[in-house]
Parts: C-alpha cells; structure tokens; sequence
C-alpha cells in the first residue's frame, strides 16, 4: 500500500526520520526493548489512534495494536467501516514508545509519567507531521496525558475518547456488555474522519 508506514526503520516525507526515536535510551525501558514502536499506518492519515504503550507482542514485531487488545480494535475498526461505510486513512502510535516493563520477561505495566514526558517530542513530533483530522485516545490515560500534546504540537483535531481495547478485552471482548457501544463511537469518529 503506498504511503504506509510499519512500526521502525522507515524515514517519513518531508524529512523526519524515525531512527532519531528507534535508538532512544532516556529510560530503561529503551535499553530493555526490543523494538521501539513508533508509528504504523499512512504518512497523512485522517484519524489516529493512540494507546497507552507498546504490550509483549508489539515489542516483538515492531508495530503498536499487533497484540491481542490491538487485535481486537482492528476488529471493531473493520466493523466499525462496514457499518458506517466510511473507511479514512489511518495510523496508530502509543504515548510511549518502549513496552513498559521493568524488565524483559516482566509483566506490562502502566507507564511512569517520567517516560511518558521523556517520550513527548516523538509523540509530538509525529502529530507535527500527520496533522490528523481526529485523534482517538484508546483509555483514560492517553485521554489525560496525550490531550495536552495535541496543543503542544499545535494540532486542532477533533478528539475521541474510547476505552482502550484491553479492558473490553477483560470484559470479554465481542461479548462484552458495551462492545456495541464501543463500534458505535469508532462509527462516530471514522465518519468525523471522513466528513
């Protein structure tokens, strides 16, 4: 597909160039990770979609939402396209980009706001360059943390909050009791994105 970008190793238009953030070391976690997840989707995509931090299987391939819980959005996301038939382009990324773990057999953790600053100009950076028309924050703490980065990269996107995909993981995923709501507010949002 022309234009897409997977996880690291790739050099966006317009000169920024993703090994800047595929070597970071300013946590431990950059030391301790196998990959840095930086960025997977179009180089200018109408909506994106930002998590809380990379989980053991997007360490592994290098691309964010590749885990069970990504599985799951993408999911919701294909149904959300079809119902709505509105299919824009799109990206995703994380707050941080290192899986937060204290260390590599460990179990994910929520990541400390030291990492997620530390890892603020990527995030900003990346939002520089994209300029989506909507941002959706997958869970509270993206919502939080990455709202006030919108400002920061001087970025005027429409904003969703949904709760991220693990916890209507935990819920039982396609059976949990708000997975229609869930669809429906990704409808609400693809159809902003495309509007």
């Amino acid at each position: 597909m022309p234009g897409t970008l997977l996880g690291s190793g790739s050099t966006f238009k317009e000169g920024f160039d993703m090994k800047i953030w595929e070597t970071c070391c300013k946590c431990l976690i950059g030391k301790l990770a196998h990959r840095h997840v930086l960025w997977s989707g179009e180089f200018k995509p109408q909506i994106i979609f930002i998590g809380e931090g990379p989980g053991r299987v997007e360490d592994v391939f290098g691309k964010p939402f590749v885990g069970p819980a990504g599985k799951l959005l993408r999911l919701a996301i294909s149904i959300a396209e079809e119902r709505s038939e509105n299919k824009p382009t799109m990206g995703f990324t994380n707050l941080i980009a290192c899986r937060p773990a204290q260390d590599i057999g460990a179990l994910n953790r929520q990541p400390s706001l030291t990492e997620i600053h530390n890892c603020r100009p990527r995030l900003i950076a990346l939002l520089q360059k994209m300029r989506p028309k909507v941002v959706v924050f997958c869970g509270r703490l993206p919502f939080e943390l990455g709202k006030p980065v919108l400002a920061l990269a001087q970025v005027e996107a429409q904003i969703f909050e949904i709760p991220h995909p693990a916890a209507i993981l935990r819920k039982g995923g396609q059976e949990a009791e708000n997975w229609d709501w869930y669809i429906g507010r990704i409808e609400d949002a693809l159809s902003v994105a495309c509007g």
